[in-house]
């Protein structure tokens, strides 16, 4: 199981990293966009340092036709490394450039999932993470979770290593569904990261705990006991 941030804020990615145990950082042109105009190849290299190789990067290419996506994949990977997992929407095009890229070992991340065929058709053209847009699936009326289901029965029966990578996410329930449906990955835009344990239960027994040591031992701590 793996938990990444969807999202290329430095500030939102360096708490994130402090806090959670994040194991990717997911981008894509709309969370580009968020950011505003940003010094490309600068900004990701930051990036790059806050995660200490610690965690992977996802980076979208921004062309639609076959030769353009490798050519832009490529040259992407010439500058951040062959470490960067290109992300690729899974179209007819896209699929042609996922099956020329992984057969040259890059690291694939097929994205714009939406129906269990792509996901499947993306797994045996080689991609390592399968993208699914659980929000939008929803919105769409489009069962995410019985998605999920068919695309990980197609990776056991391939005997495949690739990862259910859920996406599009607005709220906590919709995080657990796909991960109790088997998401191998998950990426969470930060506000709903946040949100995870922001119960007013938790702060509750937090608060009922500290009192129920103080009602006997006051302000002493266990580092004030020999």
């Amino acid at each position: 199981m793996e938990l990444m941030i969807d999202s290329i804020n430095a500030e939102e990615i360096t708490n994130a990293l402090e806090y959670y145990p994040i194991k990717g950082i997911t981008s894509n042109p709309t969370i580009i966009k968020k950011e505003g105009k940003i010094d490309f190849f600068t900004h990701f290299k930051k990036i790059q340092e806050l995660l200490e190789d610690k965690a992977s990067l996802h980076i979208q290419t921004t062309q639609t036709t076959c030769d353009k996506i490798v050519e832009e994949a490529k040259y992407l990977t010439s500058r951040l490394g062959r470490e960067v997992f290109i992300k690729i929407p899974v179209t007819k095009e896209g699929l042609k450039a996922i099956g020329i890229l992984s057969s040259e070992h890059y690291h694939i991340t097929a994205t714009a999932i939406y129906s269990s065929i792509q996901g499947i058709l993306a797994l045996l053209a080689g991609a390592e993470y399968l993208a699914l847009y659980y929000n939008r699936m929803e919105n769409a009326g489009i069962d995410a979770s019985a998605v999920i289901k068919e695309i990980k029965n197609a990776i056991v029966s391939n005997n495949s290593n690739a990862k259910i990578l859920g996406a599009s996410f607005k709220n906590t329930a919709q995080v657990v569904s796909a991960i109790s449906s088997g998401a191998h990955s998950v990426t969470i835009p930060y506000s709903v990261l946040e949100g995870f344990l922001a119960n007013p239960l938790i702060e509750t027994a937090e608060t009922n705990f500290i009192k129920d040591w103080q009602s006997l031992y006051s302000d002493e701590t266990i580092l004030d006991f020999n």
